[in-house]
């Protein structure tokens, strides 16, 4: 799960999720680039905050940390 919210004071249009898996995991389904997924979100207004259940699949044992990034046109990319 990534939570993904405007912390911003003004809404936030065409917000897109990169999210890049860690080596031992992949995307189901996904043949390129299997470690990379672009989640368009949409807008958010201030204080908005959405839930996105990204499934992921385990191909590899060990452990990893999934991070993901937040941007919208104009705006510095975060940490969703």
């Amino acid at each position: 799960v990534v939570f993904v919210k405007n912390i911003g004071n003004a809404p936030a249009r065409n917000v897109m999720v990169k999210d890049v898996l860690p080596r031992n995991f992949v995307f189901p389904g996904k043949k390129v680039k299997p470690r990379l997924r672009m989640i368009a979100v949409g807008t958010l207004v201030p204080g908005q905050q959405r839930r996105l259940l990204i499934p992921a699949k385990a191909v590899l044992l060990g452990c990893g940390i999934n991070r993901a990034w937040a941007s919208a046109p104009g705006s510095k990319a975060g940490p969703a």
